[in-house]
This record gives C-alpha cells, sequence and structure tokens, in this order.
C-alpha cells in the first residue's frame, strides 16, 4: 500500500517535469515522453494498489497527496538537470532494476507480471532522464555543463553512501519486495554496471 502510494505521487512528479521540461526549452519529443510516463504511473498505482487490495481482502486505493509549497522550485537548466540526474538517471535507474530483480524473485504469475511491468516502463523513465540530462550538458555553456559535471557526481557519491531503505519482513519475499541484502547488492550492480558508465558518457 505505501508503494502504491508512491506510484500515485509519482504522477505529479512526471507532470512537474513535464513543466520544467517546458520551461528549459526542451525538445518536444521529450515532452511528449514525459506525459506518456505520467499515465505509465496511473498504471503502476492501479497494478500496486489492486496487489495490496488482494494481500489484505479489502480495498485499498490512494490518499491526497501534498502538493503544497514551491512546486517547481530553481528553473534554471543546470538545477532541473541536476533534479533529474538524481531522481531520473539515479532513482528510476534503481528503481526499474530493483523491479526486475523483484520479478525473478515472485512467488506467482500475477506478482511477476506486475513486476515486470513496472521493471520495463520505470527503464523507459531512466533512458528519458538520461536523454535529457544528455541534452542538458549539450546545450550548456562551460560553466553550466562543469556545474551539472559537479552536482551529478556529487549525488552519485550521496546515494551511494546511503543504506538502502527500509524493506518489509522476510516473508515478503517473493511478494513484490526486496530483503534489504538483495536491494543493496542490485543497487550496487546498478551503480558499477548502468549509472556510473553512463554518466562518464554524458560528460
Amino acid at each position: 500500500a505505501k508503494q502504491a502510494q508512491m506510484e500515485h505521487a509519482s504522477i505529479a512528479s512526471f507532470s512537474k517535469f513535464s513543466l520544467q521540461l517546458v520551461m528549459v526549452a526542451a525538445p518536444p519529443e521529450l515532452i511528449a515522453a514525459c506525459h506518456r510516463a505520467a499515465v505509465d504511473e496511473i498504471h503502476h498505482a492501479r497494478i500496486s494498489f489492486a496487489l495490496a487490495s488482494r494481500f489484505l481482502e479489502q480495498p485499498v486505493g490512494p490518499g491526497p497527496v501534498d502538493l503544497s509549497g514551491d512546486l517547481l522550485g530553481d528553473s534554471s537548466l543546470v538545477a532541473v538537470a541536476a533534479e533529474t540526474f538524481r531522481d531520473g538517471c539515479i532513482g528510476e535507474t534503481l528503481a526499474a532494476a530493483e523491479a526486475d530483480a523483484a520479478a525473478e524473485e515472485a512467488c506467482d504469475e500475477v506478482i511477476r507480471l506486475a513486476m515486470s511491468c513496472i521493471a520495463r516502463d520505470e527503464q523507459e523513465h531512466a533512458e528519458l532522464a538520461w536523454r535529457f540530462v544528455a541534452w542538458a550538458a549539450a546545450s550548456s555553456d562551460a560553466s553550466a555543463k562543469a556545474a551539472m559535471n559537479a552536482q551529478f557526481h556529487a549525488s552519485v557519491v550521496v546515494k551511494q553512501s546511503k543504506s538502502p531503505p527500509t524493506r518489509s519482513p522476510s516473508f515478503a519475499s517473493g511478494l513484490g519486495h526486496l530483503s534489504a541484502e538483495r536491494t543493496a547488492q542490485v543497487r550496487a550492480e546498478t551503480f558499477a554496471q548502468i549509472i556510473i558508465p553512463a554518466l562518464s558518457a554524458v560528460f
């Protein structure tokens, strides 16, 4: 249920990202992909709430999402690129890898199909983020590009140093969740094999 609510909140995150893309004059194909990603998150939320309802044997649905405050924040290209790298290039790449691993460990076909669907979509979302930061770096002058490079590498250091978020108890393995140990393993492999090489390619 908690995961479902997070998927539901991601709808707003991609809505915010679409506005940021417009504000920095990103190519229209990136904006279109962003809107498709928001629709994906609606689907992910539905899947996750359906699984939660199945496990709890009662209907579970979304609650309100607090969108108060400064929604867009710093709208400069460097700031938007740094946020996208942190939440998209790192966050979505890790989410895709974790969902793929959860699909492999699924205890039944329904959960496997659900996690495989989410993994596929999260991979596409990560690719959108990488496409945007590559465009942002290529569109920037030397000073802005250097600032992005520094902020991107700092995000990698911070994310790698953090412990994996607390997961469900061991009985939840196979139900779409990974153990803390497996999460740490997947994340380490993803940083080494995907995120760091991809970051090097941007610069």
